[in-house]
Order: structure tokens, then C-alpha cells, then sequence
């Protein structure tokens, strides 16, 4: 962890470390950790001030840990420290137990684990070490911070709907008491979203001080630089209190309306905040995910003799792909080796599974390199894909399967078979093609792209395919043939 702050001048280092030394001197904290600073500059030049006239203010995010784990001493400290503030300096500090900044580093909080790796070290006793978090990022844990916040926006709104009912009933206290809820819990539900930290302050000053670390709007939503203004605030940060306990409580309708309009911006700033970070997290979360899933999956590979065909029989989802030599690679949820059987007859590598055992078969991959490629013959029920353009002078297909090979090729001739049920979904370019359905399945050819082509239907299926020039069609079943394109010459034979 850095022990310096590197963005401050050196007249802001001299009073941060007086700053520092008095808090150490007054509390003995663990340790100090600076996790943010906010400097506001002017240089002033007129002909009735003197020359260089600079104006300077700093603000400073403290974490200071505390042996103690008593939460009223803990709130006494942070009272104090706080006063320690001057013109030139202010300090906003939250205080927390040392065993409790450890357990928030243990289980992976975002803020802490963040303070943690970027912060700057200003003090440290050296009598307890912190955790070194993770640096996998648990998903529960982020997810858990996402609907935590969610609900505390939805409780947010809620509170300002009841706000605006008192508010059209003339129950102005009321009102201000559920504007303040609704203050409250919208920056509880952006610091929990946007920096992962869950304040113990019901103050709504303190709330907005450490709100700074997200935006400086909030200033501009609830300003304080007249004293009418901070007026209005000061009834907004006193009613949770005044309005439950004073006796004799009133406040103007005008006031209420202000600050009704007020929290209506704030909210509505808030909402743009969060959903951004809900949509980053919970994709995060997703990713994350989908990246162990993948991590714990069994991925087992090794070469084969090489081959010219391929025959497929299994129950997995396969994918083709070119290389310089002939592989297969098997990925799944756990090990299935033992299920898949590789053969090679009269140059066709046969993929084939048996489960004698009548096993739970996993979910699985199995992903093929060839180096030339003339025919496929498919009887399985999964998918049959491809990475990239299957190209060679011809190429034969034949899908007996119940599945869907979906497939891309670059050739000059192509011959299509659909036997049963299954889909055989073809795009790419072939001078020719001659495509035969025999069953009630479908040849999918909608974006092949074809001069000259042969179809011919035997059954229920269909048949979807683009030819420019010439189509000679034999249509002997009751299956439905779609055309794209106009070719110059067609002839339909009809049975």
C-alpha cells in the first residue's frame, strides 16, 4: 500500500500530517488510511489586494480503524475527528474496528477490497495486519450488493410517493419526515451501488460528504451558500428528529415544496447512477460466471490419423475447424472419454458414443480439426457448426440426424442430403448444388448462393434455396419448396 500522497501540494502535506498527529495523539487508531482528496483552488489578483492571492481548500476520505469494537466510541471518534476540520481542511472520516475491516476484506467487499489496493497508508501501528483480500471477485458478493441497493432505492421511491401524498393532504410534517427516508435511503442505495459501502450515519450532511466520492451534484441539487438555502437543508437533515420528538413542530409549505422538488432531482440523478452500475455489475457478475463455468469444465484432446471425411454419431454438440493437423478435442462438465470412441474407415474419421453403463451423460463439446474435408454424414441428435467456411472442390453432406447442422462452405459442388427429421442449414457460395430430401426434415439454403442447382423433395420437408441461373426441381412429395433469386432457366417436374 502507498504511504504518500502523491496529488496534494506540499503546504496540503504539511497540514494533513499536523491533521494526522493530532488524530493519533487523541485516539490511538490502528491505522489511518487516506481513500480519496478533493482541492478547490483560486488565485485572486485586483489592484486592491495584494499580489498572489491564493484561496485554497481541501477535503480529505479517512478510514480510521480502531482496535475498539465499541460502535457509541467508535461514533464519538468520528465527531471529533470531524472538528479537527479548519478552512483550509476537511475531514471526512468513518471509523471502523480492525476485525471488522478484516471480515469486510475476507468475504471480497468492493469498498474495503478497493481502499485496500488503492489507498494511501498515512498510519499504521503494525499490532494487527490487515487480510489480504482475493483478488478473484466473489459474484454472490456483488450480486448481493446489487439487490441490497435495489431495495433500498425501491424503499427510496417509496417513501418520497408517501411524501407526495402527505404533501397533496396539507401534512407538511409528515411530508418532510418521509423526504428525509427518501434522502437517506437513495444515497445509502448509490454509496452501496457505485463504491460498495454501507454507511452507519443517518446524518444526511455526512451522507452527502461521502457522496463526493461519486458526484459532486448533490451540491448542486442542495446548495448551502445563502442562508436561506441552508435553511432549507437544515429541515431536511433535522426532521427525521424534530418532527418524531418536537412537540410544537411545524414547517412552512413552501419549504416542503422546495425540498420535494429538490429530492425529485435527486432521485432521478441517483437512477441514472445506479442502473449504469447495476447494468456494469450484474454483466461482471455474468462474465465472471460464465468464465469459472467454463474454467471447470474438462477439456481432453489428442491427435488422430489423418482423414478425409467425417462421420458423426453421438450425442454431443460438435464444431468443425481447419488446421494444419487432424484433432479432436473433447470439453464437458466431466470426464466422457471413456463414452467417445474414434475410428477411421476408408478415410472417414467416425466419432461415435456408447454408454453401456447407462450413465448420466454431461453436457459436452466435441470440437474436430480437419485438414481437408469431402463429405460429413451426420446421424446424431446435437448441433454440427463450423469456425470458419468449409472450402474445397466438392462437398457432400448428408444429415440423418434429428439435430441441426448449421454450416458455411465455399465450393464448387455440393451435394445435400436430409433423410429424417433434422435441419440442415446451409450458407456460403457453390457453382452447384444437388439437394435431396428424402423425409420431413429441411434443407435451410436460403442464403447459399447458387448458379446452377438440382432440388428434389420425396416427402413432407421443404427445401429453401437461392439459384441465379438454372433450376431443375422434382417435386414428389408434399413438401413445400421457397426460391430466392431468378434464375434464367426453371423447370418443375411434378409427381
Amino acid at each position: 500500500m502507498e504511504t504518500q500522497l502523491s496529488s496534494v501540494t506540499e503546504t496540503q502535506q504539511v497540514i494533513i500530517r499536523r491533521t494526522i498527529s493530532l488524530i493519533i495523539e487523541s485516539f490511538h487508531p490502528e491505522k489511518i488510511i487516506c481513500y480519496g482528496t478533493r482541492s478547490n483552488s483560486s488565485n485572486v489578483w485586483s489592484s486592491f489586494t495584494s499580489p498572489d492571492n491564493n484561496n485554497s481548500s481541501m477535503a480529505i476520505d479517512l478510514l480510521i480503524i480502531l482496535q475498539d469494537k465499541d460502535k457509541g466510541k467508535r461514533e464519538s471518534i468520528s465527531d471529533s475527528v470531524e472538528k479537527l476540520s479548519n478552512d483550509f481542511l476537511a475531514i471526512i472520516p468513518i471509523v471502523h474496528s480492525v476485525d471488522a475491516v478484516n471480515n469486510s476484506l475476507e468475504i471480497g467487499n468492493p469498498f474495503f477490497v478497493r481502499v485496500y489496493r488503492s489507498g494511501v497508508l498515512l498510519h499504521d501501528n503494525d499490532t494487527v495486519p490487515l487480510i489480504t483480500p482475493s483478488r478473484v471477485v466473489d459474484p454472490h458478493v456483488q450480486s448481493s450488493f446489487v439487490q441490497g441497493s435495489k431495495r433500498k432505492f425501491d424503499l427510496a421511491q417509496a417513501f418520497y410517493q408517501t411524501a407526495t401524498d402527505c404533501l397533496q393532504e396539507s401534512r407538511y410534517d409528515v411530508a418532510v419526515l418521509m423526504l428525509h427516508q427518501a434522502v437517506e435511503l437513495t444515497c445509502i442505495s448509490l454509496l452501496r451501488t457505485c463504491i460498495g459501502y454501507k454507511p452507519t450515519t443517518h446524518s444526511i450532511r455526512r451522507l452527502f460528504l461521502l457522496l463526493e466520492n461519486i458526484t459532486l451534484n448533490v451540491h448542486t441539487i442542495f446548495p448551502r451558500s445563502t442562508e436561506s438555502e441552508l435553511q432549507i437543508f437544515n429541515i431536511l437533515q433535522r426532521a427525521y428528529s424534530d418532527v418524531r420528538y418536537k412537540e410544537d413542530y411545524s414547517v412552512a409549505a413552501d419549504n416542503v415544496l422546495t425540498l420535494h422538488n429538490r429530492v425529485w432531482k435527486f432521485q432521478n440523478m441517483a437512477l441514472i447512477l445506479c442502473q449504469n452500475k447495476w447494468r456494469e455489475t450484474e454483466q461482471q457478475c455474468h462474465d465472471i460466471q460464465s468464465k469459472q463455468q467454463v474454467q471447470k469444465r474438462l477439456i481432453v484432446g489428442y491427435d488422430v490419423s489423418s482423414f478425409e471425411s467425417i462421420g458423426l454419431d453421438a450425442f454431443s454438440d460438435v464444431i468443425l475447424q481447419r488446421g494444419g493437423s487432424e484433432r479432436i478435442e473433447i470439453e464437458s462438465d466431466s470426464d466422457m472419454t471413456h463414452m467417445v470412441e474414434t475410428r477411421i474407415e476408408e478415410n472417414r474419421l467416425w466419432v461415435t458414443m456408447k454408454n453401456d453403463s447407462f450413465e448420466v451423460i454431461p453436457a459436452s463439446v466435441i470440437r474436430l480439426t480437419y485438414s481437408t474435408l469431402s463429405s460429413i454424414v451426420v446421424h446424431h441428435s446435437g448441433t454440427v457448426t463450423c469456425k470458419e467456411p468449409i472450402e474445397t472442390e466438392s462437398l457432400a453432406i448428408i444429415q440423418n440426424g434429428k439435430g441441426r447442422v448449421d454450416l458455411q462452405v465455399d465450393v464448387t459442388i455440393l451435394d445435400a442430403t436430409v433423410t429424417k427429421t433434422g435441419a440442415l442449414a446451409i450458407s456460403g457460395c457453390a457453382l452447384k448444388a444437388n439437394i435431396l430430401n428424402t423425409g420431413p426434415g429441411s434443407f435451410e439454403g436460403i442464403d447459399l448462393e447458387t448458379s446452377e442447382a438440382k432440388v428434389t423433395i420425396k416427402d413432407t420437408g421443404g427445401i429453401s434455396i437461392q439459384v441465379d441461373d438454372e433450376l431443375n426441381a422434382f417435386l414428389e412429395g408434399d413438401g413445400n419448396l421457397q426460391l430466392k433469386g431468378e434464375p434464367r432457366l426453371k423447370r418443375f417436374t411434378m409427381d
